[in-house]
């Protein structure tokens, strides 16, 4: 997978009481300085807000705080994951080129679950009920006809 450029954001985020992740705690580890920013930065890398709050040293809990309250903090975890989602699409651009064939399927699922609207299953469905009564004279002129389209024996794929 190529490796994403770094997000570094130049905002000075909102100042809340951040809680250390669970890790820190039981350690008796305060929270990290700037730990915002490498929460911006490891999420850009690879996606994952859980992940990326436990490798900037905060709880989880504390990021979702910092973007209820911090209009500039929530853009630029979007623009994180925006920047990780397109890097999946690189992936996919650089597997159709065909320079290697790693998991693909794996890429598609990961893209449909970060950008389930530009990643959606396109098929169409058309479901259609009727009746109708035919006559016995009707019934074998439609079926005479149907059966008239059928492929002959010869025109169809030999199978082994």
């Amino acid at each position: 997978m190529s490796q994403p450029a770094r997000v570094v954001p130049s905002a000075v985020y909102a100042d809340i009481p951040a809680l250390p992740h669970r890790d820190r705690r039981r350690r008796g580890q305060p929270t990290p300085d700037g730990w915002a920013r490498v929460f911006i930065d490891r999420l850009t890398e690879h996606g994952k807000g859980w992940k990326a709050a436990k490798e900037a040293g905060v709880s989880y809990d504390t990021v979702q705080r910092l973007r209820a309250v911090d209009r500039q903090f929530a853009a630029d975890e979007a623009d994180a994951m925006r920047e990780f989602t397109e890097s999946l699409e690189d992936n996919l651009d650089r597997i159709a080129a065909g320079d290697d064939m790693p998991a693909v399927t794996a890429n598609i699922v990961r893209l449909k679950k970060l950008d389930p609207v530009g990643y959606v299953e396109r098929n169409l469905t058309v479901t259609a009920s009727f009746s109708a009564e035919l006559d016995p004279a009707e019934g074998k002129q439609l079926l005479a006809a149907i059966l008239s389209q059928a492929p002959t024996p010869s025109a169809l794929p030999e199978t082994t």
